[in-house]
């Protein structure tokens, strides 16, 4: 794109500038001294006009020159953030088997079957599954309520749902307690792994692991009581732009309205 218009706008100025200094070379003295003779009062008026259209145009150009500055710089300090997790060398993949007509005690199976044959494909070091994928655009926001130091506190958090090794997947670092494991099932007690704007926001001045918090109940998504295992590390989640919210991450197999689908980062 630099390359382009750096192009055009070479182009445009050899052509808008050379064709007056042709025009300048083929003018001989006689017609310049007939000319100014006639048109003395005329040049006036075009000159005068001329020096508006000149200003404009100095103006304009200044004002472009600095918004492409302005585009350059906000590009960089959005391609050097540190967004929290790792951003080479990853595949994601969205997935839907809708096609199988699995029923719902079968879809949550059939998902894990086909998370654990993508970590079985050679040159992958780990895979994961989760319901958001992050700078995606899309989120999902839950209220939440917990007891703290201050009180109890009633705000909201944003959720994901992942599969065990998402945060080694993902490189984000785990501060303390524990990954989500085999332990975690549809039947066990819900656990979840919080970041640590979560604490900060929600529970702070306090040991968080082993403490609960709880979801206000939603369409498909029951209040649901959770047990914080873990904390790691803030991280970005809808867009670059924003600042990172609070996260609760629950396990991929707890998930209250888990689908035929499948997103997987690799």
């Amino acid at each position: 794109v630099l390359a382009f218009t750096a192009l055009v706008a070479g182009l445009t100025c050899i052509l808008f500038g050379l064709a007056p200094a042709l025009r300048a070379t083929r003018a001989t003295s006689g017609t310049s001294v007939n000319a100014s003779a006639r048109g003395n009062t005329a040049g006036r008026e075009r000159f005068g006009l001329r020096r508006i259209l000149v200003a404009s145009q100095v103006a304009l150009s200044l004002v472009l020159v600095v918004g492409a500055l302005l585009f350059i710089r906000s590009l960089n300090n959005l391609m050097t953030m540190n967004v929290g997790f790792r951003q080479d060398g990853l595949l994601v993949a969205f997935t839907n088997f809708y096609a199988l007509k699995l029923p719902p005690a079968e879809q949550l199976l059939f998902k894990a079957e086909m998370l654990r044959q993508i970590r079985l494909v050679p040159g992958v070091d780990a895979a994961a599954d989760t319901s958001n994928v992050p700078l995606r655009g899309g989120s999902w926001t839950l209220g939440v309520e917990a007891s703290g130091a201050r009180g109890t506190v009633k705000t909201w958090s944003k959720f994901i749902w992942t599969s065990d090794k998402y945060f080694e997947t993902m490189q984000i670092p785990l501060l303390s307690g524990r990954d989500f494991d085999a332990s975690d099932t549809a039947g066990s007690a819900r656990v979840a792994i919080v970041n640590e704007k979560f604490l900060r926001e929600i529970m702070p001045g306090v040991n968080p692991l082993g403490r609960t918090f709880r979801s206000i109940a939603e369409a498909s998504y029951p209040a649901t009581t959770y047990e914080i295992v873990g904390v790691v590390k803030n991280t970005k989640y809808d867009t670059l732009r924003n600042d990172e919210p609070q996260i609760a991450y629950a396990p991929s197999s707890q998930h209250p309205a888990s689908g035929p689908w499948g997103n997987f980062v690799i």
